[in-house]
């Protein structure tokens, strides 16, 4: 059996999302074009070490190859379960980097201004302005992944409780947990379910409705596959906007951004809980004390000399 089969196989009998089956299919693809095998039984630890050697070529940084290299290694164990693989015989995690640890990169809040200026004004070519105003706010006083925010839908959101369900099935870690709806985000949400009611019909029902329902309200995305916008529509905003304004604007950019922000005030069992993360240390990587505050607390040391 090859590697390609054994990858389908596996993303049917797991049932992953979309987005996981989308990622093992593409490192699996990988690994076939430069380690050159396909059928797991060839695939040996200097198979392995070809294909990290190419890899690292091609200037890809270590953390992300311990990714695709962590993802082949749960196909061949699935695999293994069929028929022997040579590459298991060994301490595969030995062929893991060691990873350079930096801080998420985050957009300052002059930056973010600038951004959220440009959308609103009539010289702006995104269009419709309000809308991308309203998803550009949802994502960052709400810290929630890109594929949570398109599989948002009506019925998860409670606006009189000021509260958000988000959805196991389109969570990285497979768990749903619900987050709060912050005073300064409210009346966009509020705007943008009146925008959509009023496209639709006062008596609309939405509940099972995506949230962020872009072809209600422009013909350019009128062929959304069932009102649920693409990942590549809201790349291709964030595009736009950093064309027009130089700023770099993304999803994950702008939850990193408020996960710093908010990991200052030191709260941060509730961080965890908010962002969804099961394990603290990818909390804590949000925090970063400023220096004055390092300065402060090194002062206390008394003098060492008479």
């Amino acid at each position: 059996m090859n590697i390609l089969e054994i990858t389908n196989s596996y993303i049917r009998e797991r049932a992953l999302s979309d987005a996981a089956a989308i990622h093992y299919g593409y490192v699996a693809e990988l690994f076939v074009r430069d380690a050159g095998v396909q059928d797991v039984r060839e695939i040996t630890r200097e198979a392995l070490l070809n294909w990290r050697e190419e890899t690292l070529s091609r200037d890809v940084s270590s953390s992300t190859w311990n990714n695709y290299f962590r993802h082949l290694r749960v196909l061949l164990r699935f695999a293994a379960d069929h028929e022997p693989v040579p590459a298991l015989s060994g301490n595969l995690s030995a062929l893991l980097l060691r990873e350079h640890v930096e801080r998420p990169k985050t957009i300052s809040r002059s930056d973010l201004k600038k951004a959220m200026s440009y959308i609103s004004s009539r010289r702006s070519a995104i269009r419709p302005r309000w809308f991308w105003a309203i998803l550009l706010r949802t994502l960052y006083y709400t810290g929630m992944r890109r594929r949570q925010l398109i599989d948002l839908m009506w019925s998860d959101i409670d606006l009189k409780k000021a509260k958000i369900q988000l959805r196991a099935t389109s969570s990285k870690n497979r768990h749903g947990w619900e987050i709060p709806i912050v005073a300064l985000l409210l009346p966009s949400l509020f705007q943008l379910r009146e925008r959509t009611l009023k496209e639709l019909g006062e008596d609309a029902d939405i509940g099972s409705l995506y949230v962020f329902d872009i072809s209600l309200f422009t013909e350019q995305y009128r062929s959304c596959r069932n009102g649920k916008m693409n990942a590549r529509s809201i790349s291709n905003f964030f595009s736009r906007l950093r064309f027009a304004t130089g700023v770099s604007i993304s999803a994950h950019r702008l939850r990193h951004t408020m996960a710093t922000e908010l990991a200052q005030l030191g709260l941060y069992k509730e961080l965890q809980s908010l962002l969804g993360h099961t394990d603290m240390k990818m909390t804590m990587r949000y925090v970063h004390p400023e220096l004055e505050n390092l300065r402060l607390m090194a002062e206390h040391l008394e003098s060492i000399d008479d």
